[in-house]
C-alpha cells in the first residue's frame, strides 16, 4: 500500500509538489546538488548550485526583517548590498525564496570583524567613534551611505542591528553586507 502512494520514492520539487517547510525544501535541494554556503543562520539557509549564476536562499516567512531588508536591496544599487535577481517568492505560508549573486565568505576574519565593529558603531551613532572609523567613512561615501541607509531602515521598520562575521560576505575585495538586521525581540 504504501507503494502506491509514492511513499518510498524520492520527492521532487518540481510545479505539483512543493516541500511544506524550509528544512524539507533544503534536504531536496541538496539532493538536487545544491550545497549549503556559510554558516546556516536560525531563520535562513543560502544554498549554490555548481555553476549556478546566482544563490539561492530559503528563510523562513516571520523573519520581516530579512523580507524588508530584501526589498530595500531590490531597490537600491550599492555595492556593500547584495544584489538581489527576480523577487521575492513565497514558497508556502511557511518559508520564502529569493535569489541573490553568488558571494564569498571572507578570509580575513580578524579583518572582517574590525569592519564590522566600525560599521556598527557608526550606524548607531556612538559619541565615541574611534579616528580609524571616521576615516574609513570619509574615504569610502558609498559605505557611509550604506550605514546611514540601515540606521534609517532599522528606525522605519523597527528593526534591530545583526552585524557579526557571518552576516558578511565578498564580492571579490568588497564587503557585502547580506542579512544585517533582525527582527526586534519578540516580534
Amino acid at each position: 500500500m504504501q507503494d502506491c502512494l509514492g511513499l518510498n520514492r524520492p520527492m521532487r520539487i518540481d510545479e505539483i509538489t512543493v516541500p511544506k517547510g524550509k528544512s524539507q525544501a533544503v534536504y531536496l535541494l541538496h539532493r538536487a546538488g545544491y550545497h549549503v554556503m556559510g554558516h546556516p543562520g536560525a531563520f535562513g539557509t543560502v544554498m549554490r548550485k555548481p555553476g549556478s549564476p546566482y544563490v539561492v536562499k530559503l528563510y523562513e516567512a516571520n523573519d520581516r526583517a530579512y523580507t524588508t531588508f530584501a526589498e530595500f536591496c531590490r531597490t537600491t544599487t550599492n555595492p556593500y548590498f547584495p544584489r538581489i535577481i527576480g523577487r521575492i517568492v513565497e514558497v508556502t505560508p511557511h518559508y520564502r525564496a529569493v535569489r541573490l549573486e553568488p558571494l564569498s565568505s571572507p578570509r580575513d576574519e580578524y579583518g572582517a570583524t574590525r569592519f564590522l565593529m566600525a560599521c556598527e558603531d557608526y550606524i548607531m551613532g556612538r559619541s565615541k567613534i574611534d579616528d580609524d572609523t571616521w576615516s574609513l567613512m570619509e574615504d569610502h561615501p558609498e559605505l557611509k551611505e550604506a550605514c546611514l541607509a540601515l540606521r534609517t531602515l532599522m528606525s522605519e521598520h523597527a528593526l534591530h542591528l545583526d552585524l557579526y562575521f557571518y552576516n558578511l560576505m565578498v564580492r571579490g575585495d568588497q564587503y557585502v553586507f547580506i542579512d544585517p538586521v533582525k527582527n526586534a525581540p519578540f516580534d
